[in-house]
Formats: C-alpha cells, sequence, structure tokens
C-alpha cells in the first residue's frame, strides 16, 4: 500500500480545488477551537455530500454515518453503518490511524493512498475535518476523491511503480512516491 498524510500546507499540496475550500471554511468555523458540524454549515456541506463520508468514533473503531454516493460508485460499496475496522489490512490500520490522529489533534489532515494489490486500484485523496457534534462528541467528516489522471504526471518521476485504474478502467504504469508499509 502506498500511503501519505500530511496537517500542513494542505490546499498547496492538494488536486481537488474542494480540498482548498474545504480547509477554509474549517478555518472560518474553527476561531481558534475546533468547530462543530454545524457551524460548519451544513448547507455548504450539501454541495460537497457526494464526495463525503461522515464517521463517529466507538471504542477504538469509527462507524461511517454518510457514505456519498461518489464514493460508493467508485468503491464499489456502500460503507453506512459500517466499521472501518471491516475493511481490514493496511487500509483499515491506515485509515484507523488518520482517523484518530485528525480526531486527537483537532486539525485537518491530507492523505494520499493506494492499494498496490489490485489492478483496479485507485489512488484516492482525501481530506479529514475533524469536528463536533451538536452535543459535543467528535465527528470526522471526509472528502474523498479519486485522483488518477491528476496525480500520474506528478508520479512520473518517481523511484517505484503502481498501476493505477482510473474510472474508465485504464491502467496507468507510473511510478510512485514511494513504498510505504502504513
Amino acid at each position: 500500500m502506498y500511503c501519505e498524510a500530511h496537517d500542513t500546507e494542505i490546499s498547496a499540496r492538494a488536486g481537488a480545488k474542494e480540498i482548498g475550500e474545504l480547509v477554509a471554511l474549517f478555518n472560518a468555523a474553527a476561531n481558534g477551537a475546533r468547530p462543530s458540524l454545524t457551524a460548519l454549515g451544513p448547507e455548504q456541506l450539501l454541495a460537497y455530500s457526494d464526495d463525503l463520508a461522515i464517521l463517529r468514533p466507538v471504542g477504538d473503531d469509527f462507524i461511517y454515518s454518510h457514505y456519498g454516493a461518489n464514493v460508493a460508485k467508485i468503491a464499489g460499496t456502500d460503507r453506512k453503518g459500517q466499521r472501518t475496522s471491516e475493511l481490514e489490512g493496511e487500509v483499515a490500520a491506515f485509515f484507523l490511524g488518520c482517523y484518530r490522529r485528525a480526531v486527537d489533534s483537532g486539525r485537518p489532515l491530507h492523505t494520499l493512498h493506494c492499494s498496490l494489490d489490485q489492478d483496479d486500484s485507485h489512488l484516492w485523496e482525501r481530506l479529514l475535518l475533524p469536528v463536533l457534534d451538536d452535543e459535543g462528541n467528535d465527528v470526522v467528516v471526509v472528502f474523498n476523491r479519486s485522483q488518477e489522471a491528476h496525480f500520474a504526471a506528478d508520479l512520473a518521476d518517481t523511484p517505484a511503480r503502481v498501476h493505477l485504474g482510473n474510472r474508465s478502467g485504464k491502467l496507468y504504469d507510473v511510478p510512485q512516491v514511494g513504498l510505504v508499509r502504513c
């Protein structure tokens, strides 16, 4: 599995313009503290809802309370109501670690990840926003975007190789930013 996680310079790193928009929305709502989901503006998040997942921590795990239509279509499954640990393996460990990191820090987290064991793997770019619900409980809002076309050129000058499928099934044989055991 290939993965990266960054909590600095997110807007500069982001391939999806929506990530910069959501970071700005988060920062405006934060006012020096962790913002609430309400402060982010549910009506503003509605524009992104097909690309969002919303998770609630349950013990050491997280449960998906929303799984956007675009994410479900590309991933091939709707995870609403499921636990992150049900993913199993490196992906589950990476997701759980990132969700916990975002909740513990209270800061947005930008990630890239791709499974290396499938020919139709997608390179996912994600933004994790740790917020609070109306009762003060932790919630993680996750923007998801499959980014093969954007990042293929960026990955071309790096040493490791991975096949990245795009939505049409075409495979990119491009180098990867580094094989990272997540």
